[in-house]
């Protein structure tokens, strides 16, 4: 995922530390994981880190855009893990995990437009 992110044409642009880059990532998984096991939506803290993550992304520079590449580059770094272990796994419980780990990016993504939203308003 970090590499994805280095050599993204846009985000390699923007000078960040790898920390800087992934620090957000160990509260977000785990938010996701505890979505999964309660199979809920997202908890407040992570709506908050995540609202927090696309603010402090767009005061360095990043756009709208890169924040959904970074996003997508987390869901490929997932799937590679699922094929990797694929004959380890129990299809009956990973059809639904990944469902519901679609559902928890898709709430991300939309939280993560807020600080745009908010800037657009703003503007309007």
């Amino acid at each position: 995922m970090l590499d994805s992110m280095k050599h993204h044409p846009q985000m390699a642009v923007i000078r960040m530390s790898d920390s800087e880059r992934l620090d957000y990532l160990p509260l977000l998984v785990s938010g996701l994981a505890r979505q999964l096991d309660s199979q809920d939506v997202l908890s407040s803290v992570t709506i908050l880190l995540v609202s927090e993550h696309g603010a402090q992304r767009k005061k360095k520079g990043y756009t709208l855009r890169m924040l959904i590449e970074e996003v997508h580059f987390l869901e490929e770094a997932v799937y590679d893990l699922v094929k990797k272990h694929w004959g380890t796994l129990d299809i009956s419980i990973l059809s639904s995990e990944l469902i519901g780990f679609q559902n928890g990016l898709h709430a991300i993504r939309l939280q993560l437009m807020e600080p745009f939203a908010r800037a657009k308003k703003n503007t309007v």
